[in-house]
């Protein structure tokens, strides 16, 4: 079978351009990041040699989502797993009205005063600062609910 009818070949040819090449609109989440694709996978037949074939429904992913493309760090999973090992749902606490998730560029307050309200964020560098802003919400929403109940 020619590699380019193989199955595989879409998948090892993304996960080679968002590691690989600066002009892919999501180079700065992989490659811009320092993940790279192990020396052995510049072969495709490696790749597909490691990998086996792929359970539909299922796409690769790096275990350590800080880590390279390779055999030790590499398999199939379900769309929910890796909806789970994403690096941005890292939270500090588990409040789903107000969270702290650590990205990036710092920590994200995402807040919700009121039940059924639109959440809002804002970024912090510390997670002292971030912690401050978190818990002056929490006093803020409990006095809302005090105002309401009146």
């Amino acid at each position: 079978m020619q590699k380019t009818k193989h199955p595989l070949y879409k998948t090892w040819i993304n996960i080679r351009s968002r590691c690989n090449n600066p002009n892919h609109p999501q180079f700065k989440d992989w490659g811009g990041r320092g993940v790279t694709i192990c020396d052995r996978w510049d072969d495709f037949w490696s790749f597909v040699e490691d990998m086996g074939p792929r359970p539909d429904g299922y796409s690769i992913e790096r275990t350590n989502n800080n880590g390279n493309y390779e055999p030790s760090n590499c398999c199939w999973a379900s769309p929910k797993t890796q909806a789970n090992n994403r690096r941005m749902r890292s939270v500090v606490n588990d409040n789903p009205m107000n969270c702290i998730h650590i990205k990036p560029d710092g920590y994200r307050v995402a807040i919700t005063l009121m039940p059924n309200e639109r959440q809002h964020s804002k970024r912090f560098q510390s997670l002292e600062d971030a912690k401050e802003y978190r818990d002056l919400c929490d006093y803020e929403r409990v006095f809302h609910r005090m105002l309401l109940s009146k």
